[in-house]
Formats: structure tokens, sequence, C-alpha cells
């Protein structure tokens, strides 16, 4: 889009009242529910696919928008899913 990532944010900041990187985060938790409710994929993987840099980051922020565990909620949303 021709703008430095900076003035990319804040406009996108100014627009939305929502930071860039909490929408991002957002946008690719949903994704990981969607693949974490239908398939068996391991959830490295998972997270590796919307965009984390690192599980560890992953498990963070899937805590912090949703209130469990990537591995509980599949659990729960997975009717396809074993833990073995």
């Amino acid at each position: 889009v021709a703008l430095s990532p900076a003035y990319l944010s804040k406009l996108f900041y100014k627009e939305t009242q929502i930071h860039l990187h909490e929408y991002l985060s957002y946008v690719r938790i949903q994704r990981a529910c969607q693949l974490l409710a239908t398939t068996r994929e391991p959830i490295y993987c998972i997270a590796e696919r919307c965009g984390f840099g690192s599980i560890t980051q992953f498990g963070r922020v899937f805590r912090e928008l949703t209130g469990q565990h990537p591995f509980e909620y599949r659990k729960k949303t997975n009717p396809h899913y074993t833990d073995s």
C-alpha cells in the first residue's frame, strides 16, 4: 500500500479505534478456532499457519482472547478429535 507500517497502523486506529496488531490477533485467532474445531492438525502447525511466531505466543494470545487453552478449545469443539 506504499505506506510505512507505523503510518498504516495510525490510520487504521484513527478509522476503527482498534489497534492494527489487536485486529490481526483477533483475525488469526478466529482462523485458529476454525482449524482447531475442524481438523486434527497439530496445534503448533495451526499456530504457524495463522501467523504466530511461536507456540508460546499463540497460546498466550489464544487464552487472552478466548479464555481457554487451544487444547481445551479443541476438546470442546472438535467431535473428531481424540486424545490418543
